[in-house]
């Protein structure tokens, strides 16, 4: 049997996504973990204008991670479309949607990185409201995210297929993912504490599940791809 390698493609770009964005964010920008948000304005400066390199050569990667999450989430779709439910069709659109716009989102705090890394000569000052422009873009779109992860629970409860893609308690992982998002839309109100976006709550547990996440949903869904076997217009 020919297995279905555009789904095994798609699932090893998930896998891809993440070492990408742990890479880029991580020892190439040296963003990651984030900085404390009572850092002030000159040692936010500093880091930028010496790691000006690292952070846009660490943006780049996360530009590719963001193309390789998107193909990711389109296989997630397909596959949820052919889940033996009725509205199973309904739940891959509003996943692709979701999936799609927290991926695309993700541009969004790279292209500010690199702004201010561009010219890290700047006041002080600028740096810093680019800085914290790019923590909140990160932070806040987290409804897309955890919309996507409870559509994906919500269709692998709903699959009554003899040999269901994703086993359930993936299902329930997905729910905890999508939970563990919420936090994050209140780093602003946060300087300190666990709350903030360098906090347990705001920041540590959110990462330390979407590293397995896509892991995971990328794993079984290669394993789906290679039980399938390919379209004749593959």
């Amino acid at each position: 049997m020919i297995p279905n390698r555009s789904l095994v493609f798609c699932g090893w770009c998930g896998i891809a996504t993440i070492l990408l964005m742990v890479i880029g964010l991580g020892p190439v920008a040296q963003m990651s973990p984030p900085p404390s948000p009572t850092v002030g304005a000159a040692e936010i400066a500093a880091h930028f204008r010496q790691n000006a390199s690292g952070i846009l050569a660490g943006s780049f990667l996360v530009n590719i991670a963001v193309a390789s999450s998107i193909a990711f989430v389109a296989g997630i779709s397909a596959q949820i479309r052919h889940m033996a439910f009725r509205s199973a069709q309904a739940l891959s659109y509003v996943q692709l949607a979701a999936g799609t716009a927290a991926s695309l989102l993700l541009m969004l705090p790279a292209i500010i990185l690199s702004t201010a890394a561009f010219r890290a000569d700047r006041p002080a000052d600028v740096v810093l409201v680019l800085h914290d422009l790019a923590t909140f873009a990160t932070f806040l779109p987290f409804s897309v995210a955890s919309l996507e992860a409870w559509v994906i629970a919500a269709a692998i409860f709903c699959d009554r297929s003899a040999r269901p893609t994703f086993p359930r308690w993936l299902g329930h992982f997905n729910i905890v993912a999508g939970l563990s998002y919420i936090p994050m839309g209140l780093v602003g109100m946060f300087k300190s504490g666990i709350l903030a976006s360098n906090g347990i709550v705001g920041w540590w547990i959110p990462t330390m599940i979407v590293g397995p996440w896509y892991m995971l949903m990328g794993i079984y869904l290669i394993r789906a791809g290679r039980a399938q076997p390919a379209t004749s217009t593959e």
